[in-house]
């Protein structure tokens, strides 16, 4: 029930998303709460963009949660995979364990329409339900209720003008349109200050 859009542009990738999240137990018996932040995590020049059900969410942003990556990421498929085994790996850590309503043994931390977005400067990386990840070609992705809208705006401005415009057309068009999403956009701008951009990766 959310919205996260990016858009690249050469060496810079803006990064936009509702701000309400809808907080449950993923088996609809307990209380749903609104949370009304920005969905994204920040690992060094990596944000990592988590939309969906958000119990995976609340334990990455704990802090020590990204203690035992490597001291510095880059904007690359490798640096994307990093943080995609680190996620796997640390919800093993946490006993993470949900099993769909079919029973057939599935589980994982993309279960319940959990969807993500890896950005970085200049680049842009999709991580799927199975934690695979893959470089999203067109430059633009959204992830969540209102990706539909939210594609169909980026892709209307597209060469138009600013990234960022296409990324607020998106965020715009999600809370004017698609049921579920709401509150506060929030937005930021990952720029590369040299290339090849090398980042620290903070002790979170």
């Amino acid at each position: 029930m959310s919205i996260i859009a990016a858009a690249v542009v050469g060496n810079a990738t803006h990064i936009g998303c509702d701000g309400i999240s809808i907080q449950g137990n993923g088996d609809l018996t307990g209380v749903v709460t609104a949370r009304r932040e920005r969905k994204w995590i920040a690992v060094g020049c990596w944000r990592v963009g988590l939309v969906g059900y958000t119990t995976a969410a609340l334990r990455l942003s704990r802090p020590g949660a990204w203690g035992k990556l490597p001291g510095r990421l880059r904007p690359d498929v490798e640096s994307a995979w990093l943080i995609a085994d680190h996620i796997q790996g640390s919800l093993k850590e946490w006993d993470w364990k949900m099993e769909p309503a079919d029973g057939d043994g599935r589980s994982g931390p993309l279960d319940y329409g959990q969807s993500a977005l890896l950005a970085a400067p200049g680049v842009l990386y999709g991580l799927n339900s199975d934690l695979t990840v893959n470089a999203i070609e067109r430059g633009y992705d959204a992830r969540g209720s209102g990706s539909d809208i939210a594609l169909g705006a980026m892709h209307a401005q597209r060469g138009r003008g600013r990234l960022e415009t296409m990324v607020s057309a998106a965020i715009q068009s999600c809370l004017d349109l698609a049921h579920g999403c709401g509150g506060e956009a929030w937005y930021e701008t990952l720029a590369a200050l040299r290339w090849p951009y090398v980042c620290a990766t903070p002790m979170l």
